[in-house]
């Protein structure tokens, strides 16, 4: 398996604008259904519940005071390109927008996106 490094990787979405640092896109969670009774000994038995939830994506760029991003919305295209052009794509709105300055660092922004869709 090769291991790769993330310089080149862009993130595309309406509501993002910066020079990205660093992402987590967010994976999937599958919540469990305890399936135990009063006749249940020993392990706890669990199903996995057919509705899941799709984490929340973080990225952090270089902030720029111009920008004022909006919260909530609809949800539009959000596009990771890796550096080895792969893609991920999915569905996602603005969920918060935090800038941090702090003295003698970069400024800072951080996003995080709310899945509605699964990544493809």
């Amino acid at each position: 398996m090769p291991v790769n490094i993330g310089n080149g990787t862009t993130i595309t979405h309406a509501q993002l604008s910066g020079n990205v640092i660093s992402a987590e896109p967010g994976g999937n969670t599958a919540n469990e259904i305890d399936s135990s009774h009063l006749g249940t000994v020993g392990v706890r038995p669990g199903i996995a519940d057919t509705i899941w939830d799709a984490d929340d994506i973080a990225v952090t760029v270089q902030f720029d005071p111009g920008t004022k991003p909006v919260v909530g919305g609809d949800a539009s295209a959000f596009v990771v390109t890796f550096p080895d052009l792969e893609t991920w794509s999915c569905s996602a709105w603005l969920k918060t927008y935090s800038p941090s300055v702090r003295k003698g660092e970069m400024m800072e922004a951080t996003f995080t996106f709310r899945r509605t869709t699964d990544w493809s």
